[in-house]
């Protein structure tokens, strides 16, 4: 029984250990190639789901934010109306007043 094999193609002699040896590295190579693909591909799933995430986060935070300031300007807009209305009802109860001759 012989310890070598030799290659049909250079017709070089490997030591018999060598070409299973050389099998096994080749077939655990495939599987850890395969196995960090699939890790990878898992990893790129999870970005894009977190990112979709954050991104619809983002959005919600924005329109509370942009709600919260439409109602903070409407409440200004609405206090400066009646505060304007509240003054032109003032001048014109002391104009009226003072057409009556009840104020000096």
């Amino acid at each position: 029984m012989s310890d070598s094999i030799t290659c049909p193609n250079c017709k070089t002699e490997i030591p018999l250990s060598k070409a299973i040896t050389h099998h096994v590295e080749e077939r655990l190579r495939a599987e850890f190639d395969a196995e960090k693909e699939r890790l990878l591909a898992d990893q790129a799933k999870q970005l894009a789901d977190k990112d979709a995430e954050v991104k619809t986060a983002v959005s919600n935070a924005r329109a509370e934010i942009t709600a919260a300031a439409e109602a903070r300007a409407t409440e200004r807009l609405a206090t400066g109306f009646r505060i304007s209305l509240h003054r032109s009802r003032s001048r014109t109860h002391v104009a009226a007043m003072q057409k009556s001759g009840n104020l000096d």
